[in-house]
């Protein structure tokens, strides 16, 4: 669906003008410039915001996608938001879908496909796990920027 007319008339690719950008459009464009500004300053952690598509070319950045089972995502949907597992269910999936379509409305590439990130991880290994598996990737892409910087 996401390639057909009815979608793109829904995304609001047809309502304005050649001149004049969606409203939906310069909020992507705003948000990127703050995005790129704010990684250019140093340090930082950005989630979502298509942010791996943003700073494609920044050879600094880290891209990190996290995911988990479902079964794992919809019981903690339903105990953090008193649902029932259908309800919690059908949240994820449309969730999921609606950050899908986002994603490759502004990218045209898939979210979630491994390609565009230098690391997945699954969250239902934990937090310590996941702070750990990533502090361990920044450790090794420093060090081999490190010595591709002295060849």
């Amino acid at each position: 669906m996401t390639n057909s007319f009815l979608y793109d008339l829904v995304s609001q690719m047809y309502i304005y003008s050649d001149t004049q950008e969606a409203p939906r459009d310069t909020i992507f464009e705003s948000e990127a410039n703050v995005i790129r500004k704010v990684a250019a300053q140093g340090n930082c952690v950005i989630l979502g915001r298509c942010v791996d598509y943003v700073l494609r070319d920044n050879p600094d950045c880290l891209k990190v996608f996290l995911h988990a089972p479902v079964e794992f995502r919809t019981g903690r949907i339903m105990k953090t938001e008193q649902l029932s597992r259908e309800d919690a269910f059908q949240k994820i999936r449309r969730m999921d879908r609606r950050r899908s379509d986002n994603y490759h409305y502004y990218t045209r590439r898939i979210w979630g496909h491994s390609g565009n990130y230098d690391l997945t991880v699954d969250t239902s290994l934990g937090a310590e796990a996941i702070q750990e598996i990533i502090l361990q990737t920044l450790s090794l892409k420093k060090k081999q920027a490190a010595g591709s910087a002295q060849a």
